[in-house]
């Protein structure tokens, strides 16, 4: 009888770490969390932060390039906005070669999520930009859009 136990805790112990957290819904409280942006400088996200807009593809994140052509190096910051690349697939030889240096010459602020350690439960879509409104780190509402217009219009909505 207490062979048939072994088996089920067994994989349990084994492949219960592989399963990634639950998924950012409204509600979830995100905890404080630190990324690099593109410059390789560390930012801190706490409770002023208002707005996460995060691409996961490179469908998605050509999107906030176009939304953010026009913006100046404090443009996010100053609407209490990060904008977080999840890159963690791509090769890293393109990473490090053709990926970083492009985002380099870009006047805003990337924070790349190389690893997926922040973004990995974000919800998303490859052919759209996540955004997440947040109140003290929860998520206050989860939107998609594909049009650069309407995300710079939400970025805008929040008061500087």
């Amino acid at each position: 009888m207490k062979c048939k136990y072994v088996l089920p805790i067994l994989f349990l112990f084994l492949f219960g770490g592989i399963v990634h957290g639950e998924p950012v819904i409204v509600g979830t409280k995100l905890p404080p969390f630190i990324l690099e942006d593109q410059h390789g400088e560390s930012h801190k996200a706490d409770k002023s932060l208002q707005l996460i807009v995060f691409g996961n593809s490179r469908a998605s994140n050509k999107i906030m390039e176009v939304a953010l052509e026009n913006v100046n190096a404090g443009y996010l910051s100053n609407h209490h906005t990060v904008y977080i690349a999840n890159i963690s697939g791509m090769p890293s030889i393109i990473t490090k070669f053709l990926a970083l240096p492009k985002m380099r010459k870009l006047p805003y602020v990337i924070l790349v999520d190389k690893d997926d350690s922040v973004s990995k439960d974000f919800p998303s879509t490859s052919n759209a930009i996540t955004i997440l409104q947040l109140k003290d780190l929860s998520i206050v509402s989860v939107d998609f859009s594909n049009d650069p217009e309407a995300i710079k219009k939400v970025i805008d909505a929040i008061v500087p």
